[in-house]
């Protein structure tokens, strides 16, 4: 078989290991150390698996429940965590091709404001997660190391997938113990 310019060809694929505490802000420690395991693939692998087994039996009315006024639903945390995994994948792209235009941050509360149907977020999830895993598989390993500026903060590209395996292991725990689900 041709390989195409610039194929790598299918080799092992480079493990992307878990950041030092100066490739990012603070703010993300607490979701960066939350992230499971040593396997950063792994581990938003068997999110996307739990999101669909999670939601797969909540009914509109359960998919609705805040535990507080003012508190998000369950569809609106099942929202919240697509979007927020599509903007962290935007952001590792640019990155890892060196794009130095430093990148927007996102006003979470506007987003969830459109949530859809929970049946469809829950594969929606999972379809947007298998991407990202595909795209972070994909990167060359000297691409890891590569920063780029995110809402004025700093942040490395292999960061960004263990930020967000913290940010879904975080939101599952609070639904767990706030929803019931």
């Amino acid at each position: 078989m041709a390989r195409l310019r610039g194929d790598r060809g299918c080799g092992i694929v480079a493990p992307m290991q878990r950041p030092s505490d100066d490739e990012y802000d603070a703010y993300f420690r607490p979701y960066v150390n939350s992230a499971p395991g040593d396997d950063v693939f792994a581990a938003l692998e068997a999110q996307a698996d739990e999101a669909e087994s999670r939601f797969a039996a909540l009914d509109d009315a359960r998919a609705m429940h805040r535990y507080a006024e003012g508190k998000w639903s369950v569809k609106d945390v099942l929202q919240h965590i697509t979007d927020a995994d599509r903007i962290f994948a935007t952001r590792v792209l640019r990155f890892a091709r060196g794009e130095t235009a430093e990148q927007p941050g996102f006003d979470h509360d506007r987003y969830v404001a459109h949530a859809q149907a929970v049946a469809e977020l829950a594969s929606e999830f999972a379809l947007v997660r298998r991407a990202n895993v595909a795209l972070y598989r994909s990167l060359p390993e000297e691409t890891h190391a590569l920063t780029g500026v995110a809402n004025n903060v700093r942040v490395s590209v292999r960061t960004l997938p263990w930020l967000c395996a913290g940010h879904v292991a975080h939101h599952f725990e609070v639904l767990g113990e706030r929803y019931g689900v």
